[in-house]
């Protein structure tokens, strides 16, 4: 309980409050007169290649869901399914660039910079699976904040366009040239959208002024118990 008082009571944790009721009452102020912002640009457009841009800035309020699967680590060892909903304030500066090459493959790069994101509480579930034989399995409930700050993020998205046949429907098809497909029968599928964040466009001017934020930035726990284990 002692380091439960502790962290609900510290400066930083001060500090956060402080910013959110800040932030609620600019955006209590400037909320009818502030709203999404968002402008579309063709920069590209030819049969071959075409391009699009749309940039904007947006902030706001609301709840959010998090996952974070379970894994098994290089180290032999495993990380836990781990679970968040809470609530939180952001804002954001976005430009997103869209690419379509011979209208069969599509490339698209998301550039985000938030200048503020708090997600002051969340709740936080924990779960160890059974099946697991280097720990043994437990269930684990939490209250948890995240915080970030003059974050860029980089996010890639690719498809190209695919087809699948059945090859029991061919046998009772009587026209046998239609076995070979044609072009137009190409589509974008959605299971087969690649999407991941570039490890390498990704930095926070944050932790890159200042180096002492590992006790109030990013992802920390309030506290956390096991229930079942």
């Amino acid at each position: 309980m002692d380091f439960v008082k502790r962290s609900i009571f510290s400066r930083v944790d001060k500090f956060i409050v402080l910013l959110l009721l800040l932030t609620i009452l600019i955006n209590n102020i400037y909320g009818i007169q502030v709203r999404q912002y968002l402008q579309l640009i063709d920069l590209l457009n030819y049969d071959q290649a075409q391009c699009s841009l749309i940039y904007g800035y947006d902030y706001g309020y609301g709840t959010t869901y998090k996952v974070d699967p379970p894994a098994k680590l290089s180290n032999g060892k495993s990380r836990p399914l781990v679970e968040k909903y809470g609530i939180m304030i952001t804002s954001e500066l976005s430009a997103k660039f869209y690419f379509n090459f011979f209208n069969f493959f599509r490339y698209s790069v998301f550039y985000y910079f938030i200048p503020l994101y708090i997600e002051p509480f969340s709740i936080k579930y924990q779960f160890m699976r059974i099946e697991d034989p280097t720990t043994s399995p437990y269930i684990a409930l939490g209250l948890a904040r995240d915080i970030k700050l003059l974050q860029f993020q980089t996010y890639v998205q690719e498809q190209m366009k695919t087809i699948k046949e059945s090859a029991l429907e061919q046998l009772f098809v009587d026209d046998q040239s239609a076995i070979i497909p044609d072009f137009e029968q190409f589509g974008y599928e959605g299971n087969y959208i690649n999407s991941y964040q570039d490890p390498f466009w990704q930095f926070s001017l944050v932790t890159w002024l200042y180096d002492e934020t590992k006790s109030w930035y990013g992802d920390k726990d309030y506290f956390s118990f096991k229930i079942i284990s």
